[in-house]
């Protein structure tokens, strides 16, 4: 090999380690261009839009939250009702007849009444004859003293002093409470089983009105009427129903 050909393959050499390097280095700013974050603009409008779609999110859950509240409050009066009615027709379908040892007169006015049942099941109380009592009475617990329906039972028939009733509440809101009672011909306002020979009536109405809060400021009056028949009913004999009649 000549003395210029050496010459020329360093020279050949140096050239292409200049090129690597060149190459070198452009690889190496190629990835660092890559590495853009977001912008602060960028940022300022995701951010904006982030709060546009929450502002949407709590007004349609507001609106729901309220629709739910005013819902439950309108129909709370009315399961009140249902369940009122429905411990009610478990009584007066179990009612025993006026007489017997562990029985005594069925006593009905207008706004009261008390018999003597045997009920499925009874809070606080061993399944028995009880004697059950319906009237209404003032809450002071409550705000404005709200009138409630009131539902005493007496356990324990057999002793010495009168006991003291459990006292289990019905519904709240009470505006009227109304009573009416079928003797088979007519409908009356009372009932004393002691003055027609101690017998059941053969139906009782019962009429309930009850405060339902439109809104937070408005209420209405609704009336919930249900009829209960009495298995334990006995046939009115001609002299009795027109003492029963003539009495009213």
């Amino acid at each position: 090999m000549t003395t210029s050909q050496k010459y020329q393959k360093v020279f050949n050499q140096q050239i292409g380690v200049q090129t690597e390097q060149r190459i070198c280095k452009k690889k190496v700013r190629i990835p660092y261009v890559c590495k853009k974050g977001f912008t602060l603009l960028e940022m300022l409008a995701a951010m904006a839009m982030i709060a546009i779609v929450a502002g949407f999110l709590y007004t349609s859950l507001n609106t729901g939250f309220k629709a739910k509240k005013q819902t439950e409050r309108i129909l709370a009066p009315m399961k009140a009702a249902a369940l009122a009615f429905s411990i009610m027709g478990c009584d007066l379908q179990s009612a025993l007849p006026p007489r017997g040892i562990l029985a005594g007169p069925f006593l009905g006015q207008s706004d009261t009444m008390s018999f003597f049942t045997r009920p499925v099941n009874t809070q606080d109380s061993a399944v028995g004859i009880v004697g059950v009592e319906y009237v209404l009475t003032s809450d002071e617990e409550k705000e404005n003293n709200q009138v409630v329906l009131l539902r005493n039972i007496r356990v324990n028939l057999l002793s010495l002093e009168e006991p003291e009733p459990f006292e289990e509440r019905l519904a709240y809101g009470i505006s009227a409470f109304e009573i009416k009672y079928f003797d088979g011909t007519v409908w009356l306002d009372a009932w004393d089983s002691t003055t027609v020979g101690d017998i059941l009536p053969v139906a009782v109405d019962v009429c309930l009105e009850m405060k339902i809060a439109i809104s937070e400021t408005e209420e209405e009056i609704h009336s919930f009427r249900r009829v209960f028949l009495l298995p334990c009913k006995e046939p009115l004999t001609g002299k009795i129903l027109s003492d029963a009649t003539g009495a009213q």
